[in-house]
């Protein structure tokens, strides 16, 4: 219970970590945003604006994002979760890829 816990908190400080956020900034249609007027350090702000919560029953990690922007509020939020899902992939795939060359050389 405990690995799990520490894994998913680990993870839900991963989600607001700077290279998912930086990602989430280089996308073009987030700086097309109307919340982000006026707003020069637009990856703090997000930072700020962004939640991300672990249930204490269910192990799901809850993403949200503040906004006067309903909408944009639900873009910036699934803008987040991508960023996360696509580094997360990749280094799983990297992760396994090492193993693969590990075992090939050994055989």
């Amino acid at each position: 219970m405990t690995q799990s816990n520490n894994y998913l908190n680990t993870q839900a400080e991963l989600i607001k970590s700077t290279p998912i956020i930086n990602d989430v900034v280089d996308n073009i249609r987030t700086k097309q945003l109307k919340m982000f007027n006026n707003i020069d350090n637009i990856a703090g702000y997000i930072k700020g604006k962004t939640n991300v919560v672990v249930g204490r029953s269910d192990d799901i990690i809850t993403v949200s994002c503040e906004s006067p922007y309903p909408k944009e509020a639900a873009l910036l939020t699934n803008a987040v979760v991508d960023s996360y899902v696509s580094y997360h992939s990749a280094r799983k795939r990297s992760t396994v890829l090492e193993v693969l060359r590990i075992l090939q050389k050994e055989k």
